[in-house]
């Protein structure tokens, strides 16, 4: 219910940031995205909760895509494939993360906030990682 509750806010909040329709160039200089490789490194209550499926180090590589609605604020999607390493066995924990941030731009710095929703899926691999 939480992340229903946070993603509604965060789409209701959409209309305030919106600005004319850019064209050509502006379109260019506002849509942005690339690769993203991550090492995931969690806190020690994942490595030791069922709930979290025993969760230790791991990697995970994805895309994302963005739109900057202002000079201010911007907005990202992301999709990620994470393979974690699993505490109790040999066998990886494998899954994908998609999420819809709200960035805010500090300006004066190379610096952003970032907020949003995410879901990470996970289902135990048949391989095992050595």
């Amino acid at each position: 219910m939480k992340l229903k509750t946070s993603a509604i806010a965060v789409l209701a909040a959409l209309p305030l940031f919106a600005t004319a329709a850019p064209t050509g160039e502006q379109l260019q200089d506002r849509v942005f995205g690339s690769v993203i490789y991550e090492y995931y490194l969690p806190d020690q209550d994942k490595g030791q909760s069922a709930e979290w499926a025993f969760q230790e180090e791991g990697h995970g590589i994805g895309l994302q895509v963005g739109y900057r609605i202002n000079e201010t604020w911007g907005i990202r999607a992301e999709f990620v494939r994470q393979s974690l390493a699993s505490v109790t066995s040999n066998v990886d924990v494998e899954g994908n993360r998609a999420g819809v941030d709200l960035v805010y731009d500090l300006g004066t710095y190379p610096v952003y906030l970032v907020g949003g929703v995410k879901n990470f899926t996970t289902a135990r691999s048949t391989s095992a990682a050595n």
